[in-house]
């Protein structure tokens, strides 16, 4: 057996262990992707669709950003504001699915190369 342990062959020697060389220089495999809610870009699309949904049932005024000016003589705070969220989510979106493609594709490529 490779793995055996070899005697000393004086009292100050210690054993030696052999190795195989294949296990040492063997790159590791390749791990597989993870889903795609895992990627980041879904997750705050999500997260900013959900604000922008909010905004256009309530109103512009729930989801208002810290520090914005309310207008006293208008009803509701800035009528585009859920939009700009859908808008934002839609972009997050694509962003996340080219992201996630281009991993895929990384990996199948890592898994190529080790056939």
């Amino acid at each position: 057996d490779e793995h055996e342990r070899n005697e000393p062959s004086g009292p100050l020697e210690r054993p030696r262990c052999r190795y195989n060389q294949d296990l040492v220089t063997r790159k590791p495999r390749a791990k597989a992707p993870r889903p795609w809610w895992y990627n980041t870009y879904f997750i705050f699309g999500i997260i900013l669709f959900a604000v922008g949904v909010l905004g256009i049932i309530k109103g512009a005024n729930f989801i208002m950003d810290p520090g914005q000016i309310i207008d006293i003589n208008k009803d509701v705070f800035d009528p585009p504001l859920p939009w700009i969220y859908l808008g934002a989510s839609a972009l997050f979106f694509i962003n996340g699915y080219f992201s996630h493609k281009a991993t895929l594709r990384e990996h199948q490529t890592e898994i190529s190369e080790d056939a």
